[in-house]
């Protein structure tokens, strides 16, 4: 059986704890710790197994379980690891897709001009923030003519989505590829130390990382399935701060914010809500940051 959603299904067939067990890891339950064997100089508890997602302390980086499998068996190698898996599931693995997303991105980040860093700076997005992000201007994968932010996990791009202010929809996601389907945004900053915040927007989220604080966002308001599947994961053992748009006509921020922080507070994660106050106009963390707004100091008192 051949698949356009190879990754997903992968990840939903085969628990990366189990994966993780099966292959050696003194791994009982998702959410243990362990040394990671897979590199030299690994303490007992610098590696995170969770049900869906790793995290290697000491490196900084993680993934799922087909990057597991590439770490631990094939030196890295993410085709040869997609096809084990793939075979393992009787489902057809492409021979290689060798697309490299960084260099996409790269070449996106070349292609910015004056008013688009004009545009970002007004929004409150630093040069230093654009181009260690790679933000770019679109130039294929559904994206013409679109800001792109990257998607960066274990030091490379993963998967991008692109932002107009003239075309509708307002944000499109790259054209899908075999490798990810949508994941959360900011994978890479888990290392950083503090409480991890959950935004609701793409800009909202540059903005957060602009703080140092960790951060995790679906870009996109609410979190699918998937993307709330993998965010339990990779918020285990943390402190989520959840701050959604300030909406006083429809109220769905506020609504989206609580009914993710009852998700998270019933997985058992130590999760509060910040409430963004306005004055009957809609108010998200991006216009508190581009108005002067010390986003760090409101989000951690």
């Amino acid at each position: 059986m051949t698949s356009n959603n190879l990754f997903p299904q992968i990840k939903d067939a085969l628990p990366l704890h189990e994966m993780a067990a099966e292959l050696g890891y003194p791994i009982t339950a998702p959410g243990q710790r362990c040394a990671a064997m897979y590199r030299d100089g690994s303490n007992g508890s610098s590696l995170l197994i969770g049900e869906r997602h790793f995290y290697d302390f000491g490196l900084g980086e993680g993934g799922d379980v087909v990057d597991f499998v590439a770490k631990v068996k094939h030196q890295g190698n993410l085709t040869a690891a997609l096809a084990e898996l793939a075979e393992r599931l009787n489902l057809t693995a492409p021979r290689t897709y060798s697309i490299d997303f960084t260099e996409i991105a790269r070449a996106f980040n070349a292609a910015l001009t004056p008013g688009d860093r004009f545009y970002l700076n007004e929004r409150g997005i630093t040069n230093q923030t654009i181009d260690e992000l790679l933000v770019g201007r679109g130039s294929s994968h559904n994206l013409d003519g679109r800001l792109v932010v990257p998607y960066w996990q274990s030091r490379r791009v993963r998967y991008m989505v692109g932002h107009s202010e003239k075309q509708q929809p307002k944000y499109k996601k790259m054209t899908r590829s075999v490798e990810m389907v949508h994941p959360v945004w900011g994978l890479d900053t888990l290392k950083r130390s503090g409480p991890v915040v959950i935004p609701e927007g793409t800009f909202d989220a540059l903005s957060v990382y602009q703080t140092g604080l960790p951060v995790l966002s679906p870009m996109s308001g609410a979190l699918s399935k998937e993307q709330t599947a993998d965010l339990l994961g990779l918020v285990e053992g943390r402190e989520v701060i959840v701050c959604f748009d300030y909406d006083p006509k429809s109220s769905t921020g506020q609504t989206q914010a609580r009914k993710l922080a009852k998700t998270l507070f019933l997985a058992g994660i130590s999760v509060s809500i910040v409430l963004l106050k306005g004055t009957g106009e809609k108010v998200d963390l991006n216009d508190l940051d581009k108005g002067g707004t010390d986003i760090r100091s409101l989000l951690v008192k």
